[in-house]
């Protein structure tokens, strides 16, 4: 439970300062969203507009958990503490700090075209707030459908009996459930490879360790060490968060 509070909280910051990249957004929200006076007609679609961004910045965590690649970084981090053997090391708090900051990372692009498209045009007025988010889900449902394995489409497409005949027309949820059942697939998948060479690590020294007849000699004992050495000369976190970066289509 705390570490789902911790989450939350760190998902809907951090997030918060993803999307809204510029100093002076703070004051400039702060103003138009202040700014109402009583008795003007616009009071009461400017009320449901506050609600509609409140009630978005709430589900925050669970548009970081779907429409991004943090499933897939999380897990493949989550399955390399596994293989490595050390299940408190490091802890599930940095684990989760890590594969936010890399999504982050990876989503700036994404963000930015967000940002530019759909939120400067309605904040000088141009774009009403429905236009607004249409605007905005089309690079986040563009980068959803990139990523996403084409039989992952289809299956979701199937489930919700629509018919696709280009990448532009798979709809919001379908991009959704294909994109995070593609990360979720692809992130075990690289868990697997990674877990099996340090599985080869395990048999070698029980191995030793029988025919030196050190059969009451743990052999975790002897092969963390080596699995942590080993993984740290192949290149550790470093190597892994690169290869899950130039994974991503953006």
């Amino acid at each position: 439970m705390k570490n789902k509070i911790l989450f939350s909280l760190l998902s809907t910051f951090l997030f918060s300062i993803l999307f809204i990249n510029t100093p002076a957004f703070a004051a400039e929200t702060t103003d138009s969203l202040i700014n109402l006076q009583v008795g003007q007609s616009g009071d009461l679609s400017s009320s449901v507009e506050i609600f509609a961004i409140i009630t978005l910045l709430s589900f925050l965590p669970a548009i970081v958990i779907t429409m991004t690649c943090y499933v897939k970084i999380v897990i493949v981090l989550s399955l390399t503490r596994q293989a490595l053997g050390v299940m408190t090391a490091p802890p599930n708090q940095v684990i989760t700090g890590l594969a936010l900051i890399v999504t982050m990372f990876v989503m700036a692009p994404v963000a930015q075209n967000i940002y530019n498209d759909a939120y400067l045009p309605y904040k000088d007025g141009k774009a009403s707030f429905e236009e607004t988010v249409g605007i905005a889900e089309k690079p986040l449902k563009k980068f959803m459908v990139d990523n996403a394995d084409e039989n992952h489409i289809k299956m979701a497409a199937k489930l919700a009996d629509v018919k696709i005949d280009k990448k532009e027309d798979v709809p919001f949820l379908v991009a959704t459930l294909a994109n995070i059942i593609t990360q979720t697939q692809d992130a075990l998948g690289m868990g697997v490879l990674i877990m099996a060479a340090f599985v080869v690590i395990d048999m070698i020294v029980a191995a030793v360790l029988m025919l030196l007849g050190m059969i009451m000699l743990p052999p975790n004992l002897i092969s963390l060490p080596i699995k942590i050495i080993t993984f740290l000369a192949a290149g550790g976190y470093e190597l892994i968060i690169e290869i899950l970066v130039q994974g991503i289509k953006v």
